[in-house]
Order: C-alpha cells, then sequence, then structure tokens
C-alpha cells in the first residue's frame, strides 16, 4: 500500500472516501495518517485502489484519532497483519515511475512559484504551483485554519487525506505528463 491509495471509511451508517497520506508509527502500533475530516466514528477503514472501481479489497484497521483545528489529521490503526504498506506514494498512471520513492518525511513550503503535486484517490497525480502562502480559511462554518497555502490545482472528493509532495532538484522530463 501506497501513499494516495484510496481507502473506504465505514460506520455501518455512513461510509466516506478518502486517500492516504503516509505511514505514522507510534511506541507500539502503525498508523496510515489521511485529512481529520475524513474520520468516522468506529468506522472501519478498507484500501480501495486506483482500478478497483471504488471496490474494497481488504480490511486495513479502524480509526483512531482525529482533528480539525490548527492541523487536519487523523489516523487509522492497521489491525491487518498481512497488509505491509510500502514508503513509496502511488503514481501508475506514469509507465515510467509507477512508484515515487520518499526521501524525507516533510515539506518545507517556502515561496510562491514552488512546485507541489497529490496523489489521490479521484486525481491520481497532478501537480500545481503554490500561488499563495500564509493565508487563512474558514473550514465548515465552525474553524478557521490560518497559515494556509493556495496551490494551481484542484483536489476532488476522495483526494483528501492523499500525499503532498515536491522534488529537491528541478522538474523530472516526465512532469509534462501532469502539468
Amino acid at each position: 500500500m501506497s501513499g494516495g491509495e484510496g481507502i473506504l471509511l465505514y460506520n455501518n451508517i455512513t461510509k466516506k472516501y478518502c486517500s492516504f497520506g503516509f505511514l505514522a508509527r507510534g511506541k507500539r502500533n502503525y498508523y496510515f495518517a489521511t485529512a481529520g475530516h475524513c474520520y468516522l466514528e468506529s468506522a472501519r477503514c478498507f484500501l480501495v485502489p486506483w482500478e478497483s472501481k471504488f471496490t474494497p479489497t481488504a480490511f486495513i484497521g479502524k480509526t483512531f484519532f482525529h482533528r480539525l483545528e490548527k492541523i487536519d489529521f487523523s489516523l487509522i490503526t492497521i489491525q491487518n497483519e498481512d497488509f505491509e504498506p510500502i514508503p513509496t506514494i502511488r503514481n501508475t498512471d506514469s509507465k515510467v515511475f509507477p512508484d515515487l520513492l520518499l526521501t524525507e518525511d516533510y515539506i518545507v513550503v517556502s515561496s510562491n512559484g514552488a512546485h507541489l503535486c497529490l496523489s489521490g484517490l479521484i486525481s491520481h497525480v497532478k501537480c500545481g504551483f503554490v500561488e499563495s502562502l500564509n493565508g487563512f480559511a474558514s473550514i465548515y462554518a465552525k474553524y478557521v485554519s490560518e497559515n494556509i497555502f493556495a496551490v494551481s490545482m484542484v483536489g476532488e472528493n476522495g483526494d483528501s487525506g492523499g500525499s503532498v509532495f515536491s522534488y529537491k532538484q528541478d522538474m523530472p522530463e516526465w512532469y509534462s505528463e501532469f502539468g
């Protein structure tokens, strides 16, 4: 399982499709991180690969923790022992680079014009450029998020929580596949 792969969260009442962001490790358990607004109380979580047409293929675990304020973030406990997370970002629409290797755990976005990409269930991989730093937005008419940045790309419902990444060096030649 790679970052950007799809997940179905289901609690017998509601279901949501989102995307995996990255693997996180606690003292005793491994988790997958996704967006906090993807969280459903007592939800079971299933793998939904890009090519599955929204059909879950394997049980992964249960929702564990979430937060909406300051950072939109949640964790899913990995409970399936047969499940093997891979430290890559899904990019299987590309024949040249179907898996993008992770080399750093965080991104520093420090200037307008910097490039950012996302990998998610609906959009797969798409890239854009930072247009604004240090903005703010009202989320769900209850919370105000600060220090957000605007990028010249739009994710779709189901991409929430997916991996956001950048490249340290100049954009690779294959970047035009996503531009």
